[in-house]
């Protein structure tokens, strides 16, 4: 499984939709999640042994979604994501669209051959 798949995975144990880069359906309540920065980490023989990824999952909704953000910060850490932090809100006038992101790691391990 892919980084990208985990992620989309646990997305979507919350129960609203959830797309990369860009939502395409239509809900009062669904994330949207994108790779930030992607880093090779420690070196072993010239080779990179791990890989730092860096997400932010943008969650809209109309209505009160805090415990959506309690419940996503849970599921990521048991996931195996770390560093997850809360960046501030927004009301978007144009879309009527509350929106908040979240930011999170996750360090891959490569195997040593």
């Amino acid at each position: 499984m892919t980084i990208d798949e985990l992620l989309k995975s646990t997305l979507d144990e919350l129960g609203v939709p959830s797309e990369r880069l860009k939502f395409s359906g239509e809900a009062d309540t669904f994330i949207v999640f994108h790779l930030t920065v992607d880093n090779e980490g420690e070196y072993a023989d010239d080779e990179p042994t791990t890989q730092e990824h860096q997400f932010r999952i943008d969650i809209f909704s109309k209505g009160n979604y805090m415990a959506l953000v309690k419940q996503a910060k849970m599921r990521l850490k048991a996931a195996g994501f770390y560093g997850i932090s809360v960046n501030a809100e927004f009301f978007e006038e144009s879309t009527g669209f509350n929106r908040i992101s979240l930011d999170c790691f996750y360090m891959e391990v490569k195997k040593c051959e």
